[in-house]
């Protein structure tokens, strides 16, 4: 058994410096493994759809490389959840009323229908959110 795996283990070897593209074929192999361990990971499952992670690309050869991560703090990328917060179109700011904003500074936000020049603007944006996200009213 031990002289087994040492023999195949040279095998494999001396297969990468005779046939270069045998590196590749190791990699795939060594891509796939790694797509099933995430498959298998328990801290990968998401109880409310009750699936786990599914890793469909080679993108798990990448993880190591990563330095930064990009998150908007919304949900989106933890959750998978969209919710609107704000929007600004032509310097008109649309969001939801914030509970805790004083009376001073709700006054000086624009949170009024739009106007005539500004709708036709302030459509096409708003269309293309609700598009994105996964509204079902859209």
């Amino acid at each position: 058994s031990d002289g087994f795996g040492q023999m195949f283990l040279t095998y494999i070897t001396l297969l990468n410096n005779m046939v270069p593209i045998s590196l590749y074929v190791t990699m795939e192999i060594i891509t796939t493994v790694l797509m099933k361990f995430i498959a298998w990971d328990r801290d990968m499952y998401h109880p409310e759809t009750d699936t786990g992670a599914e890793a469909r690309s080679t993108i798990v050869s990448d993880l190591g490389q990563v330095q930064y991560v990009f998150s908007d703090k919304t949900g989106t990328l933890t959750q998978n959840i969209m919710q609107f917060k704000r929007c600004s179109v032509d310097n008109t700011v649309y969001e939801e009323p914030i509970a805790g904003m004083q009376k001073k500074d709700r006054e000086t936000q624009q949170h009024d229908a739009p106007s005539a020049e500004t709708a036709p603007t302030a459509y096409r944006p708003l269309q293309n959110l609700l598009r994105c996200g996964n509204d079902d009213n859209a």
